[in-house]
């Protein structure tokens, strides 16, 4: 049978990598299935750790592949907002910071 190959694409937050993460270390278990993980340079560590952790349990090996030039989730929100664009007292209209964020 073939080698499969798997390529993930995540944001390196832990909240939304964690996932990835996990679904990772389940196929590095299985034989014969090649795992690459795109994201920010973030996460490289934490693929490398799972990369060093499985080597040699199986045939299956992991790769990171960085986004580079691509800004983070919370470096766009902030280039978009500024820093001071966070800072607001509380109110009824505090909602309205988020009409700056394109959704």
């Amino acid at each position: 049978m073939p080698r499969k190959t798997v390529l993930f694409v995540t944001n390196s937050e832990y909240g939304q990598a964690n996932t990835i993460l996990a679904l990772c270390a389940e196929l590095l278990t299985h034989e014969d299935i090649n795992v690459h993980v795109s994201s920010f340079s973030k996460l490289q560590k934490r693929v490398e750790w799972l990369q060093n952790r499985t080597e040699n349990a199986t045939s299956s090996t992991i790769t990171f592949h960085p986004l580079n030039d691509v800004p983070t989730t919370i470096d766009a929100v902030m280039a978009r907002i500024g820093e001071d664009g966070l800072r607001h007292r509380p109110s009824s209209q505090d909602a309205s910071i988020y009409r700056l964020i394109d959704v």
